[in-house]
Protein backbone atom coordinates (compact mmCIF):
# COMPACT_ATOMS: atom_id res chain seq x y z
CA UNK A 1 0.00 0.00 0.00
CA UNK A 2 1.29 3.62 -1.18
CA UNK A 3 0.82 6.41 0.78
CA UNK A 4 -1.03 7.61 -2.02
CA UNK A 5 -3.24 4.37 -1.36
CA UNK A 6 -3.19 4.83 2.36
CA UNK A 7 -4.86 8.29 2.03
CA UNK A 8 -7.88 6.82 -0.11
CA UNK A 9 -8.51 4.77 2.82
CA UNK A 10 -8.13 6.41 5.46
CA UNK A 11 -10.65 8.99 3.82
CA UNK A 12 -13.34 5.91 2.92
CA UNK A 13 -13.20 4.98 6.80
CA UNK A 14 -14.20 8.64 7.96
CA UNK A 15 -17.72 7.51 8.57
CA UNK A 16 -16.86 4.52 10.55
CA UNK A 17 -14.73 6.59 13.29
CA UNK A 18 -14.96 9.63 15.65
CA UNK A 19 -11.63 11.63 14.62
CA UNK A 20 -10.63 14.01 16.78
CA UNK A 21 -7.08 15.37 17.61
CA UNK A 22 -5.83 14.50 21.09
CA UNK A 23 -3.42 15.97 23.32
CA UNK A 24 0.00 14.52 24.11
CA UNK A 25 -0.10 12.82 27.50
CA UNK A 26 3.47 12.20 28.62
CA UNK A 27 2.14 10.91 31.80
CA UNK A 28 3.04 13.42 34.29
CA UNK A 29 6.21 12.95 33.59
CA UNK A 30 7.66 15.86 31.81
CA UNK A 31 6.32 19.35 31.52
CA UNK A 32 5.07 20.82 28.38
CA UNK A 33 7.39 22.55 27.34
CA UNK A 34 5.86 23.55 23.53
CA UNK A 35 3.66 26.83 22.65
CA UNK A 36 1.46 24.37 21.56
CA UNK A 37 1.11 21.01 22.42
CA UNK A 38 1.46 17.97 20.03
CA UNK A 39 -1.93 17.16 19.28
CA UNK A 40 -2.22 13.11 17.94
CA UNK A 41 -5.01 12.00 15.11
CA UNK A 42 -7.09 9.48 16.80
CA UNK A 43 -9.98 7.75 15.98
CA UNK A 44 -12.86 6.17 18.47
CA UNK A 45 -14.88 3.37 17.31
CA UNK A 46 -18.65 4.52 17.20
CA UNK A 47 -19.32 1.70 19.93
CA UNK A 48 -16.01 1.72 22.37
CA UNK A 49 -15.22 5.30 22.52
CA UNK A 50 -12.46 4.32 25.17
CA UNK A 51 -10.74 2.44 22.32
CA UNK A 52 -8.36 4.82 20.33
CA UNK A 53 -6.79 4.09 17.41
CA UNK A 54 -3.66 6.04 15.40
CA UNK A 55 -5.07 6.20 11.55
CA UNK A 56 -2.50 3.14 10.58
CA UNK A 57 -4.47 0.96 13.07
CA UNK A 58 -7.85 2.00 12.20
CA UNK A 59 -7.41 1.73 8.71
CA UNK A 60 -6.05 -2.09 9.05
CA UNK A 61 -8.84 -2.61 11.00
CA UNK A 62 -11.58 -1.09 8.58
CA UNK A 63 -9.64 -2.64 5.68
CA UNK A 64 -8.20 -6.23 6.96
CA UNK A 65 -10.97 -6.70 10.32
CA UNK A 66 -7.73 -7.39 12.42
CA UNK A 67 -7.96 -5.62 15.26
CA UNK A 68 -4.21 -4.74 16.17
CA UNK A 69 -3.64 -3.16 19.65
CA UNK A 70 -1.33 -0.58 20.52
CA UNK A 71 2.27 -2.17 20.13
CA UNK A 72 1.05 -3.72 17.35
CA UNK A 73 2.38 -1.24 14.92
CA UNK A 74 4.54 -3.72 13.05
CA UNK A 75 1.84 -6.01 12.09
CA UNK A 76 -0.85 -3.44 10.89
CA UNK A 77 2.42 -2.34 8.65
CA UNK A 78 2.82 -5.63 7.33
CA UNK A 79 -1.43 -6.34 6.82
CA UNK A 80 -1.51 -3.34 4.98
CA UNK A 81 1.89 -4.14 2.67
CA UNK A 82 3.15 -1.17 3.32
CA UNK A 83 6.71 -0.25 3.42
CA UNK A 84 8.57 0.89 6.62
CA UNK A 85 9.54 4.22 5.97
CA UNK A 86 6.16 5.02 4.48
CA UNK A 87 4.33 3.89 7.74
CA UNK A 88 6.76 5.93 9.70
CA UNK A 89 6.00 9.34 7.62
CA UNK A 90 2.38 8.63 8.45
CA UNK A 91 2.37 8.20 12.49
CA UNK A 92 5.01 11.00 12.85
CA UNK A 93 2.54 12.68 10.61
CA UNK A 94 -0.52 11.63 12.76
CA UNK A 95 1.71 12.27 16.03
CA UNK A 96 2.15 15.84 14.95
CA UNK A 97 6.20 14.69 15.31
CA UNK A 98 7.04 17.14 11.88
CA UNK A 99 9.63 18.91 12.84
CA UNK A 100 13.35 17.70 12.62
CA UNK A 101 16.79 18.43 14.48
CA UNK A 102 19.20 19.32 11.98
CA UNK A 103 22.46 21.17 12.66
CA UNK A 104 21.61 21.97 16.39
CA UNK A 105 18.23 23.52 15.04
CA UNK A 106 14.65 22.75 14.78
CA UNK A 107 12.87 23.10 11.60
CA UNK A 108 9.68 21.89 10.27
CA UNK A 109 9.92 18.51 7.51
CA UNK A 110 7.75 19.86 4.42
CA UNK A 111 6.59 16.25 3.54
CA UNK A 112 5.17 15.21 6.80
CA UNK A 113 3.86 18.79 7.20
CA UNK A 114 1.87 17.98 3.97
CA UNK A 115 0.85 14.75 5.08
CA UNK A 116 -0.59 15.61 8.38
CA UNK A 117 -2.68 18.44 6.50
CA UNK A 118 -4.10 15.54 4.02
CA UNK A 119 -4.83 12.92 6.30
CA UNK A 120 -7.11 15.90 8.42
CA UNK A 121 -8.60 16.89 5.67
CA UNK A 122 -9.37 12.93 4.68
CA UNK A 123 -10.67 12.80 8.12
CA UNK A 124 -12.73 15.95 7.76
CA UNK A 125 -10.97 17.80 10.86
CA UNK A 126 -9.03 21.02 10.12
CA UNK A 127 -6.65 22.12 12.50
CA UNK A 128 -4.99 25.85 12.70
CA UNK A 129 -1.96 26.70 10.67
CA UNK A 130 0.95 28.01 12.06
CA UNK A 131 2.67 30.42 10.43
CA UNK A 132 6.03 27.78 9.70
CA UNK A 133 2.92 25.61 8.14
CA UNK A 134 1.86 28.71 5.97
CA UNK A 135 5.11 29.41 4.77
CA UNK A 136 6.42 25.90 3.95
CA UNK A 137 3.39 23.74 3.04
CA UNK A 138 1.65 24.69 -0.36
CA UNK A 139 -1.02 22.63 -1.76
CA UNK A 140 1.00 19.74 -3.30
CA UNK A 141 0.33 16.24 -2.72
CA UNK A 142 2.58 13.71 -1.35
CA UNK A 143 3.34 11.05 -3.83
CA UNK A 144 3.83 7.27 -3.62
CA UNK A 145 5.79 6.23 -1.07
Amino acid sequence: MTTDDFLRALEATRDRYFWSLVPDRTGGLYKERRKHPRLHLRASSRFDHSLQLDPLRAVCYATTGQLLLSGSRADAIRALGMTTPAAADILASASDRTWANIDGTRVPVVRLLILRNQMLEAVGLEQEVTEVETETVGPSRIGNA
